[in-house]
């Protein structure tokens, strides 16, 4: 199943997140245009197999970057947080200044953590998964990630798109939730830098 784009104001929102330089008197636009042109060919996707395999002793596959493994690992221990209703665990993954479409945002630009903490404590009541909708609470929810696929953008942002398939029950039936999901990773802090999620974009299938 093919992942939505980005809708054209959340990737300008990106690109100016990312590289203030870029509109600002202090770069040259052609030449940061050029770089990032070099730094684009130069990178590459990594899709779940070559995650899978990456201690595999075939010859033909690259070695996959300890940056791709451990964005990989941090992605995962973010969705099983939202599952579990852990609010502690995605506080700390997250940047306080998180941005972010989604379903529940009706279409605007949501900044800040405040909006996602009221789900995360509607899940701990167990009235709702992190999808927002009420489910059987005393059946635990089963998170799959499919076409799971990571993109270094430079040494410091990475772009993370893949479908999570949520398994729940409702009213005695067992129900498949699925949505299209793209989460943007930026290193930030003083001294050593850690990976937060600074933007995702949410939606259902079309």
């Amino acid at each position: 199943m093919p992942l939505s784009p980005l809708p054209l104001n959340a990737l300008l929102f990106l690109l100016i997140r990312s590289n203030p330089a870029l509109f600002s008197g202090r770069s040259p636009l052609l030449t940061h245009a050029a770089a990032a042109t070099h730094s684009a060919a130069a990178s590459q996707v990594w899709p779940v197999p070559a995650l899978e395999s990456s201690s595999s002793s075939s010859s033909s596959m690259p070695a996959v970057p300890s940056e791709i493994e451990e964005l990989n690992a941090l992605n995962k221990r973010l969705l099983q947080a939202i599952t579990d209703g852990d609010w502690e665990t995605y506080k700390q993954l997250c940047d306080p200044s998180l941005t972010c479409f989604e379903p529940e945002s009706k279409g605007y630009l949501v900044e800040g953590l405040d909006f996602h903490k009221y789900y995360f404590n509607l899940t701990a009541a167990k009235k709702t998964t992190s999808v927002g909708k009420e489910v059987d609470a005393s059946a635990p929810a089963k998170v799959t990630v499919t076409n799971l696929k990571i993109r270094l953008l430079g040494n410091e942002t990475a772009v993370v798109t893949y479908n999570r398939l949520m398994q729940v029950m409702r009213q005695g039936s067992p129900e498949t939730v699925a949505t299209e999901e793209t989460r943007v990773w930026h290193k930030m802090g003083d001294g050593k830098k850690e990976w937060k999620n600074i933007h995702f974009h949410r939606s259902f299938p079309s």
